[in-house]
């Protein structure tokens, strides 16, 4: 086991040099975009790390880019909404986490990505849920099925999103047996597509629900598996919660 540690630690390593040769190359070439790219992916990787403020200051770093002439808007608007999750929403800064979603909502609808649009929608609700404005993440999500139902039967990875966010909102407005509906769909699609977080969101909805429902053995179960899956992650926020 600890043998196998070093060599995945290694993995991350070496792919943290590739993305900075990659940087490098980029700013020899005087290639913003590229630039970007390689900070965007350098962000996603960090999150996994355990140095907040490596992260960011890569992330401030790619802000800085993506102000810059001639940056590709579909680059930003992943940009802005990773930043909301990976630096806001795991610390519990929900207010900042959705300006930026708001800024990659608004590039997303320039655009027509309308399944970026969704997903940048699901995050601001979840966000929404963790403040306690139930009933605007209600509203939020009740609007976006309406608007891409397609798009959501579609798409296992928006739809596990999806029902995890409506899941939460049943459970916080009091609706049970809705509720428990949700997170059924959310357990089973998001170990379905394989998102680690997603499946604690879903682990930690379960374990409230059975909690509710005096099934306590079945909400311990569902909440080790959760604190299980945030270890391997180093995410304090959930460990935490």
């Amino acid at each position: 086991e600890a043998d196998f540690a070093i060599v995945h630690s290694n993995v991350k390593i070496d792919s943290l040099a590739l993305l900075n040769e990659a940087e490098q190359v980029a700013i020899m070439h005087e290639d913003n975009n590229l630039w970007l790219w390689a900070c965007y992916v350098m962000v996603l990787k960090l999150s996994n790390f355990t140095d907040p403020k490596l992260l960011h200051t890569k992330a401030l770093e790619a802000i800085e880019i993506a102000k810059g002439p001639y940056i590709e808007k579909t680059l930003k608007m992943y940009l802005y909404q990773t930043i909301g999750s990976v630096c806001y929403d795991t610390t519990g800064e929900f207010e900042t986490a959705r300006e930026w979603y708001q800024k990659s909502r608004e590039i997303a609808g320039e655009l027509g990505a309308t399944a970026y649009y969704v997903f940048v929608n699901l995050c601001d609700a979840y966000a929404l849920n963790c403040m306690g404005q139930f009933e605007k993440a209600f509203e939020l999500c009740c609007e976006t099925e309406a608007i891409s139902k397609n798009i959501l039967a579609k798409n296992e990875n928006l739809w596990a999103y999806f029902q995890i966010a409506k899941g939460h909102n049943y459970y916080a407005g009091g609706k049970l047996e809705l509720a428990a509906e949700s997170a059924q769909h959310a357990l089973k699609y998001s170990r379905r597509v394989g998102k680690k977080t997603y499946l604690i969101r879903s682990l930690y909805l379960t374990g409230a629900l059975h909690r509710e429902y005096q099934k306590y053995d079945e909400s311990i179960k569902a909440l080790e598996e959760a604190l299980e899956i945030s270890y391997t992650k180093n995410d304090w926020f959930y460990i935490a919660s």
